[in-house]
């Protein structure tokens, strides 16, 4: 696709291709071309399809999903000397566990990972350095950024970091009542030793032994869904700041996305800045992972973006 002349308001400048934004000023040409690098590189990303993202997250997800799961099995474990510590015959002194020192831990975490992910989805598909190292550094030391954008899915971060630190106590909590619940219904009843040790199971346990809320499978769910997130807000994004008008929608197609049907979205396109919608649920979002959509929407999405090259009817 070449670099052609325009004219936009009775002036002459630059666009790429038949479908570019006509830029005008003296930075018109390098403008132009940023945006047909841009353009190139959703081109090359519909033709390595969804797969090259996803391979592309696990690379990243799977150092993620451990860190996750090792911050949540010290929470649980903490959580659940809290819980036992007020409870029935194994009632002792009072242990407060520090819900700022672990919210603290978590944020960061996501911080590290979905603000990396996130600046070189938007270096790579704006074709320059829009997130430069120091920008980076910043904003996982939690410091000021001037990037509105970046600033913003930043801020976001706290409120994933106290849902996912709700439903981790709660699991805590209700396990932990349910199995003295339990043992007290027995005959004999368990000693206080053989209770503490069912509880400290569904923390201590083999993978498989553990509760969802806690286990290595929800540490993935919500690294994936994070990582898809970041990833795809970035990628929007850097498209924005190099005038890409038209975005399209890549999904897989394997039957797995559940009633969403997110395979069905396949191709659709919008302008940038508009909604893609979801027939299968009556939602609409502004890309796949969007933050501001269900989280029925975005668990463990798969989907991503690319730059439309011919404008949709």
């Amino acid at each position: 696709m070449p670099l052609m002349r325009c004219s936009q308001d009775g002036k002459i400048g630059w666009r790429w291709g038949e479908s570019g934004v006509c830029y005008l000023g003296p930075s018109a040409r390098q403008d132009a071309i940023r945006q047909g690098r841009a353009m190139q590189v959703g081109k090359q990303r519909r033709g390595a399809s969804v797969g090259t993202a996803r391979r592309r997250r696990d690379t990243r997800g799977r150092p993620f999903e451990r860190a996750l799961e090792l911050w949540m099995l010290r929470y649980a474990r903490a959580a659940a000397r809290e819980e036992t510590s007020t409870i029935g015959t194994l009632k002792r002194r009072v242990i407060k566990m520090d819900d700022d020192l672990y919210s603290q831990q978590l944020a960061r975490l996501m911080r590290l990972f979905g603000l990396r992910t996130l600046g070189d989805a938007a270096n790579r598909s704006s074709g320059q350095q829009l997130i430069e190292p120091s920008v980076f550094r910043d904003a996982v030391a939690n410091k000021p950024v001037k990037i509105k954008w970046f600033y913003e899915w930043r801020n976001g971060i706290e409120q994933g970091v106290k849902d996912i630190l709700d439903e981790t106590k709660q699991g805590v909590r209700d396990s932990v009542q349910q199995i003295i619940a339990e043992s007290m219904a027995e005959v004999p009843r368990p000693s206080a030793g053989e209770v503490a040790r069912r509880i400290r199971t569904q923390f201590h346990g083999k993978p498989g032994e553990r509760i969802h809320a806690f286990s290595p499978e929800r540490a993935a769910l919500i690294a994936r869904t994070e990582l898809v997130q970041a990833e795809n807000t970035g990628i929007v994004e850097g498209y924005r700041e190099t005038g890409v008008q038209e975005i399209q929608w890549l999904a897989f197609r394997d039957g797995k996305s559940g009633d969403r049907h997110h395979e069905r979205m396949h191709n659709d396109k919008i302008p940038l800045g508009g909604k893609f919608h979801n027939k299968a649920t009556g939602v609409k979002l502004r890309y796949p992972g969007d933050p501001s959509a269900p989280i029925s929407e975005t668990a463990n999405c798969r989907c991503t973006v690319v730059a439309s090259r011919t404008r949709s009817q």
